[in-house]
Formats: structure tokens, sequence, C-alpha cells
């Protein structure tokens, strides 16, 4: 009597346990979007670039599948490219540790050869939501710099989510007000958005960065962003869940099935 009382107390304590396990342990992270830009080749000396259109057209698998040049002339350059270095307008001051994809710059330090026509630059990144997703994290290094003294013209970057839903503003800034002291600014970017059937119901998207440059005119106005680091991830159902879930009842049931026994010898 006293072993089927503690195997009972065991399927009790069995069956709770898994069934908290589970709903504590509910979901995991799948990576939708990733890239650090290494991958690209043809960077044999400081100051090479690779712009995306010839990446693209040569390279393909060294960019997201379905990458696509929105504007202007994206390019990727070397750690020491000199926008990195402490060169023209302040550049990056070394802010990247590895190859980085540059937006408003064709070559040279920020002040060089403007990109695109009326110097606006854009990229596209696409990515896919998965149904079931229960929110997304959207992550990537940037840096925002250049020259702007002007006081009738404002270069702007926008960060957006275009797909299904709405159109959603992950990230602005402006010049001059966003490039901090010394007109230099640089951080990690962490923004999480949760899954809004109106917004972002599961479905094909596009992560896309673009510079706004309001004419280089008299040069009172050129900037450039450096971006690195692009990673999106979504939080998924555990699917690893269901089979503690499945124990968890099971130690329930044989609970059950004890205490009929218990009965049936009791009377």
């Amino acid at each position: 009597m006293a072993n089927s009382i503690s195997r009972s107390v065991s399927a009790i304590v069995l069956g709770c346990g898994l069934l908290l396990e589970c709903s504590l342990a509910s979901a995991g992270i799948i990576t939708l979007l990733r890239d650090n830009f290494n991958d690209t080749t043809g960077l044999n000396a400081p100051g090479d670039v690779r712009t995306v259109a010839d990446i693209l057209a040569n390279d393909p698998g060294q960019l997201p599948a379905g990458t696509t040049v929105l504007l202007g002339s994206p390019n990727v350059r070397r750690v020491d490219d000199p926008i990195n270095m402490l060169g023209g307008n302040n550049g990056f001051h070394n802010f990247f540790g590895s190859n980085f994809l540059v937006l408003g710059d064709d070559s040279g330090p920020i002040g060089g050869n403007p990109s695109g026509l009326n110097e606006d630059t854009g990229i596209r990144f696409p990515f896919e939501i998965p149904v079931g997703a229960l929110g997304i994290q959207i992550r990537y290094r940037v840096a925002f710099n250049g020259v702007d003294t002007a006081t009738n013209r404002t270069d702007f970057l926008r960060v957006r989510l275009t797909g299904p839903g709405d159109t959603v503003n992950v990230q602005t800034l402006s010049s001059p007000v966003d490039f901090g002291a010394g007109t230099f600014i640089s951080s990690f970017f962490d923004v999480f958005v949760d899954l809004n059937p109106a917004t972002l119901s599961p479905g094909q998207y596009q992560l896309q960065f673009r510079l706004n440059e309001d004419s280089n005119g008299n040069g009172q106005t050129n900037t450039a962003v450096g971006l690195d680091r692009i990673r999106i991830t979504a939080e998924i159902p555990e699917p690893a869940t269901l089979p503690l879930l499945a124990a968890g009842l099971g130690g329930l049931v044989a609970l059950r099935g004890r205490k009929a026994l218990w009965a049936a010898r009791i009377f």
C-alpha cells in the first residue's frame, strides 16, 4: 500500500512538473535574416569598394537571397576603408570591426562622390515571417555621419519593414540632430516588434534601409551611413515541448488508473 501511494505521489510530481516545464519552455528562436558582409570578396586593399549591384551580378551568394538595390550605389567596404578611419568629415572612427555596408557614398571618405539620383541610396533585404510566430526582433549596427551646416537642408536615414500589412517604421535618424557630439553617432540598435495581424501577419517582408539626402548643393549637406551585423529573429512555439506535454498528461492518466485500482480493492 505504501509503495502504491509513493508511486502515485511520484506520478503527480512527474505530471505536474512536466506540464510546468512545458509552459515555461514553450517558445524557441529561429533566424529569418542574417548578414555581416564578411563573405564579400574582391576587397584586396584599403579603399577597395564593391557595389551591391556588382556583387549581385557576379557573386549573388555573398548576400542574402533576394537582396535588391532600391536607389543609388550601396556598396561593401573593408574595415580599413577611409570612411571607417578618422579622415574626411569625421568618418566612422574605427567603429566597424570587419566588412560593412555603406549608403550615401560611392568611394572614399564622407564628402566624396554622393550616390544615386538626388543623392538617395537604398537597399532591401527579404525575409519571411512564419505562420505561428509570436514576435520578431530586428537588430543591426549603424553609424550615421557627415557634414550638415546648412540651415535649410536635412538628410534622413529611414529603416522600415514592408510586407503584406502596413509599412512599419523601425528607425529614423536626421542630420544634424542625430549626429550627436562631434557630429558623430554610432550604436547598436535593437528594436522589438510584436506580431500584430494588422501590420505583421505571416508572409514575405523586406527590411529596407534608405538614406534620403537633401541635395549636396554647395557641400553643406553630405552624409553617409554604415551598416553591419543585420539580423532578424522570430519567436515561435517550440515543437519539443509537445512530448513533454504528452508525458505530463500520461503521468496524470496513470495516477487516475491507480485510483481506480484502489477503489476496486476497497470495495
